[in-house]
């Protein structure tokens, strides 16, 4: 009967030193069960193990080579103490390693759900499975972390995960040995044998030595990569698979909370100043107002089934649930002629006069004004899992969590800042460029005449960003909103808190409430 999988509800919150709590959300549930956990804590714990015999061993031979250099002939002095910085910076490194996490959550399998803004969640799990999470937030000067190890057991109404029930960074170790107990730790040999009982000289053992620690060192280095690349080509699954699910995903959660519309219909809204298209899903049904000189508004007799909308300057696009695409509006450009066979749609994008789409394999096809580049796609593109389409210029967002842009580049809005990595989010206003990192921080470029692609100084926990005309939003993970750049739109009313969703139009700002 343990074994029966069950739907159970959930929190994460943490306590705060005042008696407040603060829910966690977009924060990923790792669900491991009975039979899986045991083998994956023995390899963290064999690898732990290593780490601490590496660390002894390289201890043991710091202190064996500072025995020697006062023995030795001046001349073999210099050598042996080259190699004893070696293996001190070396025995500093092993000991900065956060290895026991690290590699847990590296062998854990892809995360089963995310906590929504009030950290609620929902999961298929066994009373013998267990839930293994981790998050951090910054208080202050002080970025606490949190880790969470803990059994499902037996659930009566909602399963509590706060902060009385995390481990501290010494306690993952002994919460492993207790689900798997490793046998014994690995014997590392002795490091130096007794030069002077091998009647060898003191050269002769320090390049010894400094060719076993190459040779260590290059093993290390190459398994190293390997587990990298291995943990990256989970992530690039992951990404992919998420990006292929978030049309459907979407429709589900917007029916489950009886939501009227979905995700970010407005944020095209306004790439004219004189647009004021509005569009919404109901059913998979669209819904559409507002200027219509260009006919953006009349959506096509019997449309249905769609699943994701997008307007840009005077048109209008929407991805049907079988990956297909309907376009209406101002044709000028031909940004409503959707390329003949194009399927397998996960995701679109509206621009001024442009439109873009991104395929269920990663790759991109865009039509419409190219006047800037904005629809010549860059050679070889893949990899691909958002996109964004500005007033000129398109963007989107990789797997490896990397940004590529091109068209109009007049203000820097298409030049991605040197070494930008980690980005989860992006967002393209008329002539500006937004990315939202994975630690929570937002980079702009490009149009700053109205200081939109200014972030302000220290902001962070960003979970969402839109950008508009001349200014830009970011939704912070307590539910509260942060403006810059064109005034009119910055100014939000008083005391604006619990907003889940947000959107920016040419020059007003749309925030949304699930009270």
């Amino acid at each position: 009967m343990d074994q029966v999988k069950t739907k159970v509800n959930g929190q994460v919150f943490v306590v705060t030193k005042g008696g407040g709590s603060v829910k966690l959300g977009l924060l990923g549930i790792h669900v491991v069960g009975q039979r899986e956990f045991p083998a994956i804590a023995k390899r963290v714990l064999q690898q732990a193990d290593t780490s601490q015999a590496n660390e002894d061993l390289l201890k043991g031979l710091a202190g064996e080579i500072q025995g020697l250099i006062g023995k030795v002939h001046p001349s073999y002095a210099t050598t042996l103490k080259q190699i004893e910085q070696s293996v001190l910076e070396r025995l500093a490194a092993e000991a900065r390693k956060n290895l026991p996490e690290s590699m847990l959550f590296s062998l854990l399998p892809p995360v089963a759900t995310q906590t929504d803004a009030d950290g609620l969640f929902t999961i298929e799990a066994s009373r013998t499975d267990w839930i293994v999470a981790r998050s951090q937030r910054l208080t202050g000067d002080t970025t606490e972390r949190y880790l969470w190890v803990l059994p499902v057991g037996e659930v009566k109404k909602k399963l509590l995960v706060s902060n009385d029930r995390m481990l501290d960074a010494d306690e993952l170790i002994p919460t492993l040995r207790k689900i798997s107990p490793v046998e014994s730790k690995p014997v590392a040999e002795s490091s130096l044998a007794l030069w002077a009982s091998e009647q060898r000289t003191a050269s002769q053992v320090a390049l010894e030595r400094a060719l076993a620690q190459a040779k260590a060192a290059q093993e290390r280095a190459i398994a190293e990569a390997k587990a990298k690349a291995e943990a990256e080509e989970r992530e690039r699954q992951r990404l992919a698979a998420e990006a292929k699910a978030a049309p459907e995903r979407a429709i589900a959660e917007a029916k489950a909370k009886r939501l009227d519309w979905t995700g970010s219909a407005l944020r095209r809204a306004g790439m004219k100043e004189n647009t004021i298209t509005r569009t919404l899903t109901q059913g998979g049904n669209v819904v559409a107002w507002g200027d219509n000189e260009k006919g953006q508004t009349t959506v096509p007799a019997g449309l249905s089934g769609v699943v994701a909308i997008a307007a840009g300057g005077s048109h209008t696009v929407a991805l049907k649930s079988d990956g297909t695409l309907v376009a209406w509006g101002r044709n000028s450009d031909g940004q409503t002629t959707v390329p003949a066979g194009l399927s397998g749609v996960v995701a679109i994008a509206a621009g001024g006069a442009h439109t873009v789409a991104l395929k269920s394999d990663g790759t991109v096809v865009a039509w419409g004004g190219n006047d800037r580049g904005q629809t010549t796609v860059p050679a070889g593109l893949s990899g691909v899992v958002a996109i964004a389409a500005g007033g000129a210029h398109t963007v989107a967002l990789k797997s490896d969590g990397t940004v590529v842009a091109w068209g109009g580049n007049d203000r820097g809005q298409a030049t991605v800042p040197a070494g930008l990595s980690g980005v989860v989010a992006i967002a393209a206003g008329d002539g500006h460029t937004v990315a939202l990192k994975s630690d929570g921080t937002v980079v702009a470029e490009g149009k700053n005449i109205s200081g939109q692609a200014t972030v302000p100084a220290g902001l962070s926990g960003v979970v969402a960003i839109a950008a508009g005309g001349l200014h830009t939003v970011a939704l912070k993970s307590d539910g509260t909103v942060v403006a810059w750049g064109g005034s009119s739109a910055t100014v939000m009313p008083a005391g604006l808190s619990g907003v889940v969703a947000i959107a920016a139009g040419a020059n007003h700002t749309v925030a949304l409430k699930l009270d």
